[in-house]
């Protein structure tokens, strides 16, 4: 008997396990700009999925229980009820993992009881980092590589470039075709820059790219 492959369901079990990885995200906030603008930020993310949004601060408790998300982002300048109020809550606890206070001033991402505080001036690939896992609280918050290590002036001047453009989102081939080289030439640089820098994946070499864009323009 000849065995087939139903490819339709392959791709449907690749589709589920890829939605089971993701990081799935309430937004309240009353200003519908800030909840599409942050919305489009996250949801541009492989592993993270907007969920459900609203600006009705009435809403805020019925869809944590309805979707169980893994955060639920409030914005804090269309809260009536105090922080501590609503993290506190018995329906907020029992189904989220974690709540985020979003527009407090400053750039840091801090761990309050109960609560985690993003500042307004928080660059987006420390949020991402810290939503995807890639942040840990315990540490000082590091503006450099994702080990603490600042290896850009180990870079070549064509790894620098190479670093930059992945940061802005061009694939190998778009690589190789604006440095005028082929695209074995750039898998071998990335392979040299992933252990040079110290990261794991092309997503960690983006948040290393965005973080020292100055310093790679510099090396070049």
């Amino acid at each position: 008997m000849d065995i087939t492959c139903d490819t339709t369901i392959l791709a449907t079990t690749d589709a589920i396990m890829e939605n089971l990885n993701k990081k799935e995200i309430v937004i309240f906030s009353r200003s519908k700009l800030f909840i599409e603008g942050m919305s489009r930020i996250l949801n541009a993310s492989e592993r993270i999925n907007v969920t459900a949004s609203s600006s009705d601060h009435r809403h805020i408790c019925s869809l944590v229980v309805a979707y169980k998300p893994d955060f639920l982002i409030l914005d804090q300048r269309g809260l009536k009820s105090s922080v501590e109020n609503i993290a506190s809550k018995k329906e907020i606890q029992k189904n989220t993992s974690s709540v985020v206070i979003f527009g407090n001033e400053g750039n840091s991402i801090k761990q309050e009881t109960g609560y985690v505080i993003i500042g307004e001036k928080t660059e987006t690939a420390d949020i991402l980092d810290f939503l995807t896992g890639n942040k840990d609280l315990k540490r000082d918050f590091n503006r450099n590589g994702p080990d603490g290590r600042d290896d850009s002036g180990e870079l070549t001047k064509s790894e620098s470039s190479i670093v930059e453009l992945i940061a802005k989102g061009m694939s190998n081939s778009d690589i190789a075709d604006k440095l005028s080289v082929s695209d074995k030439t750039v898998k071998a640089h990335i392979t040299n820059i992933f252990t040079k820098v110290n990261v794991k994946n092309r997503y960690q070499l983006i948040i290393y790219g965005k973080r020292n864009r100055k310093k790679l323009s510099a090396s070049k």
